[in-house]
């Protein structure tokens, strides 16, 4: 399994949220159609929307728009409350046309599944499992699953604990991308937010099965310094995920 954190970057640092699993199957799409080319947005086959913030959200438009017509269209997997506040705050005629509606009535733009929390999505080479964790809105972590290896994409959160119990049931677990968002110093703010800081990402990140790599993602940029300094002392295990780099997980995997 590959797994690219996609850009574009600001001071070479990530901003927004898409990762890319396989050349062909999104985990948001924050910055995806923002960058690459258009056979690498072409190849998209499934979308997977962890939840409808802008940064996890904001390419999304530009992505069907680039592909249109190019392929079969993407599916689009998200639960009901995300894909309802997409139809309703994003995807209404005012901010951008609404391609769900116009997907039913002509060559569609996107095709959309909503998914179930707990329900496997069984796509081609990928069995993709949405988890709820605990943010600000509706938020979904996912498990994604191939012959041999599985990798966990958690983000955005404050401390919870359904992901870790499902984690724990999880064979071949190699990989947890999970988020750490504020310093610690900004704890009153992650909190409102309900992101992690350092020291909540190394005592969730204790959590995970033993044998998998751990990846730190969705560091603000303008606090990536001071959070990779931080999880340096809380967390020296984890390793700070870098825009346009491939992470192959695998039993024996080097990047």
């Amino acid at each position: 399994m590959i797994i690219r954190m996609l850009g574009p970057t600001i001071s070479g640092r990530a901003a927004l949220s898409s990762y890319l699993v396989n050349g062909a199957t999104l985990i948001d799409c924050g910055g995806a159609g923002f960058c690459g080319d258009l056979s690498r947005q072409s190849a998209v086959k499934h979308i997977f929307l962890t939840h409808s913030h802008l940064d996890h959200v904001a390419s999304l438009p530009i992505l069907l728009d680039n592909v249109y017509g190019m392929n079969p269209p993407p599916i689009l997997h998200a639960t009901s409350a995300t894909l309802a506040t997409l139809h309703r705050e994003l995807f209404h005629d005012g901010l951008w046309p609404d391609v769900f509606e116009l997907s039913e009535r002509m060559a569609p733009f996107v095709w959309v599944q909503p998914l179930t929390h707990g329900e496997p999505v069984e796509i081609p080479g990928l069995k993709v499992t949405g988890v709820p964790i605990d943010h600000v809105v509706p938020t979904t972590a996912y498990i994604v699953e191939e012959p041999g290896a599985a990798a966990a994409v958690i983000t955005d959160t404050a401390p919870t604990d359904e992901i870790w119990a499902r984690l724990a049931a999880v064979p071949n677990l190699l990989a947890v991308f999970l988020e750490c968002s504020f310093p610690d110093e900004l704890a009153n703010v992650a909190e409102v937010s309900k992101h992690l800081t350092p020291s909540l990402f190394a005592s969730q990140a204790a959590r995970r099965p033993p044998g998998s790599k751990l990846y730190a993602i969705h560091l603000k940029p303008q606090h990536h310094d001071r959070i990779v300094e931080q999880l340096q002392r809380f967390c020296p295990d984890a390793e700070i995920a870098r825009p346009e780099t491939d992470y192959a997980i695998g039993p024996d995997s080097e990047r």
